[in-house]
């Protein structure tokens, strides 16, 4: 009988044993899970990082998109510039056809000189 008991207090004294290292785990667990939710960032946090991100990146973009309007302006004048220095062949046409060939030049040349 005494051993009988002993052998059930030996196996209470193990279930005891198993239930506190659980319980040690458990709150060892708990306590991690407490000390990250600690360290996590609060979504209105993120909301106002993110927002500020958006408009640095709207500002970013729209100065990028006025600095490539600026300079297509620029292009585009230069472009025209060049475009007023070039002939065109009806400009070219229209200024030879005033003017005398060399065959015609020679030809009232020599009807002047033997006249």
């Amino acid at each position: 009988m005494i051993k009988s008991e002993l052998q059930k207090l030996n196996k209470e004294v193990a279930d005891l044993f198993i239930r506190k290292s659980e319980k040690k785990d458990t709150e060892t667990a708990i306590n991690k899970i407490y000390k990250d939710l600690k360290n996590k960032v609060d979504v209105p946090e993120l909301d106002n990082l993110f927002k500020s991100c958006q408009q640095i990146i709207s500002e970013k973009s729209e100065e990028d998109n006025k600095s490539i309007s600026n300079r297509m302006k620029v292009l585009e004048s230069d472009l025209f510039k060049v475009l007023e220095k070039k002939a065109n062949q009806y400009d070219i046409t229209t200024l030879l056809s005033g003017k005398a060939d060399a065959a015609s030049t020679n030809l009232a040349v020599n009807s002047k000189v033997k006249k």
